[in-house]
């Protein structure tokens, strides 16, 4: 996603968590934006899970390192042939 893209979804999130309105598919998409969030906007990284002391770019990185690989790629990039 483009950073444009990201900020503008962003903002779309926050009306939605202001109005209370925001299901749990736009909080997991919060949570996938993390690391647009700015460093001081408290509010969206709380809302995202983002624990005290982290950026957003931080966070996301860290959640990416812990993901678990379920399509392992090969040597080139390559899904591996099952």
């Amino acid at each position: 996603m483009k950073k444009k893209d990201a900020k503008k979804r962003l903002e779309e999130l926050r009306k939605e968590l202001k109005d209370g309105n925001m299901s749990w598919y736009e909080l997991s998409e919060l949570q996938n934006l993390t690391e647009y969030i700015e460093d001081d906007d408290v509010e969206l990284l709380q809302w995202a899970g983002v624990p005290e002391g982290m950026t957003g770019k931080e966070w996301a990185k860290k959640e990416r390192e812990n993901m678990i690989e379920i399509f392992p790629l090969d040597k080139n990039g390559d899904n591996f042939k099952i």
